[in-house]
């Protein structure tokens, strides 16, 4: 098992576009602000365009479509792995 480097595990951010170069995303919340954002324009600043939609308040088929690779709610199955 590799050892904690001491780096924090997620960083909250009020800006949609700080995940550039992040490899994830994780959505965390159901606010409405969050459901119609430029995913197509997201993915593109990510490095391993992932989000993990805790609510599952976002369109995960749409967001397959784009080429996500999505987590709907935590404990459900993963899409395209």
């Amino acid at each position: 098992m590799a050892e904690y480097s001491g780096e924090p595990f997620f960083e909250f951010s009020r800006d949609v576009m700080r995940p550039a170069g992040e490899p994830r995303a994780h959505l965390l919340t159901e606010w409405p602000e969050y459901k119609d954002l430029d995913f197509a324009k997201i993915k593109k600043t990510m490095a391993r365009p992932f989000i993990l939609d805790a609510k599952s308040h976002l369109d995960g088929a749409k967001l397959e479509e784009l080429g996500f690779h999505t987590c709907r709610s935590v404990g459900a199955s993963c899409g395209r792995a």
